[in-house]
């Protein structure tokens, strides 16, 4: 078992892992809004958009589909389905 390490000696680096070890919440949603940021670039190239990936309501809903289990390759093909529907209609 690992002793609780005194935080006054910590190094800065050594903090912030502790940080991470407490949080697990966090760490998810820093990789949850990583992947969110990547399906929106991957929107914008692919309908010529500039949604904005730092707009909380243009994150959320990614973020929650990707919550629910779905993956950025679901996401992609999605955008890559719908767009072919929407930029080819009169």
């Amino acid at each position: 078992m690992n002793p609780i390490p005194n935080l006054l000696s910590l190094k800065p680096r050594e903090s912030h892992t502790l940080n991470r070890l407490k949080s697990p919440k966090k760490a998810k949603e820093n990789k949850a809004d990583t992947d969110a940021t990547e399906v929106i670039d991957y929107l914008n190239v692919k309908t010529s958009s500039s949604y904005r990936a730092t707009t909380e309501a243009n994150i959320k809903p990614i973020r929650a589909r990707l919550n629910d289990g779905f993956t950025v390759e679901d996401c992609k093909k999605v955008i890559d389905t719908k767009s072919g529907q929407w930029l080819n209609n009169p």
